[in-house]
């Protein structure tokens, strides 16, 4: 991703969002070896701030890069410049620095008075009291992890993304007919089912609801379920470059 970046970073399709997303990419990477891949983050700052002026996506997007190296005084650095530029910092700001507090186990308090201030300048919403709000979010930053932590959705050491599902007929829903995993194809054709029927029908209601009944639904048998799946060609490349040998040779191969 970072090729891409110093490649394409000068071209005119390349857009702010670009190097955010450049950013976002290396964050794993980051954490695992700060000082190596900072020097990328600095990069793509500067070469942000000349070419598209300070912006939130990169200012953003470089604090939680430095929260997830561990950096809280570059963290606090980066807040003090958006305030001397005249950079709101909005939710996502207060969030990264809440997020920067507790990865460098500096004290809860910090990240309260975080919490608070953006509360105070309405850049976070708080429904219910501050210290069971503020409780909230630090409980979903303990949730979320970090990618070096054992546990966390972020991380996926122990526990988590396995590459292949346990149960590939899992059920989304009632009956055979709403599998979990369904082709690409169906997929895609149940999108623009969705995007063109859009309002028409009643979503979530009684009649949704009685159409799915599955004991309306067929649940008998079909021939493959006898015969196995049916044959299929194999697969050709045809757009693949002729091969020079007459047969494949893989001497290092892994």
């Amino acid at each position: 991703m970072f090729r891409l970046y110093v490649k394409n970073r000068d071209e005119a399709f390349w857009t702010r969002l670009h190097n955010e997303k450049v950013v976002i990419h290396l964050m794993p990477k980051i954490e695992r070896d700060p000082k190596k891949y900072m020097e990328r983050v600095n990069d793509i700052f500067r070469h942000h701030i000349k070419r598209f002026g300070s912006d939130h996506y990169i200012y953003n997007a470089v604090m939680q890069a430095c929260a997830f190296a561990k950096d809280l005084s570059r963290c606090e650095e980066l807040l003090g410049e958006m305030r001397t530029i005249g950079l709101e910092p909005n939710a996502q700001t207060y969030v990264n620095m809440m997020l920067a507090v507790r990865l460098s186990g500096a004290p809860n308090e910090k990240a309260e008075a975080y919490f608070k201030e953006g509360v105070k300048t309405g850049a976070l919403g708080a429904v219910m009291r501050l210290d069971t709000e503020f409780k909230m979010w630090m409980d979903q930053l303990e949730r979320l992890g970090s990618f070096t932590a054992k546990t966390g959705y972020l991380s996926v050491n122990e526990e988590g993304a396995k590459p292949m599902p346990r149960d590939m007929w899992a059920l989304w829903g009632w009956h055979r007919t709403e599998p979990k995993f369904i082709s690409r194809r169906q997929m895609i054709e149940e999108q623009a089912r969705n995007r063109v029927n859009g309002g028409r029908e009643l979503v979530g209601t009684v009649y949704s609801k009685a159409r799915r009944q599955p004991w309306a639904k067929y649940n008998g048998m079909f021939p493959f379920d006898y015969n196995g799946p049916s044959r299929r060609r194999g697969v050709s490349f045809e757009d693949a470059p002729h091969p020079k040998l007459n047969r494949e040779q893989c001497e290092t191969a892994f």
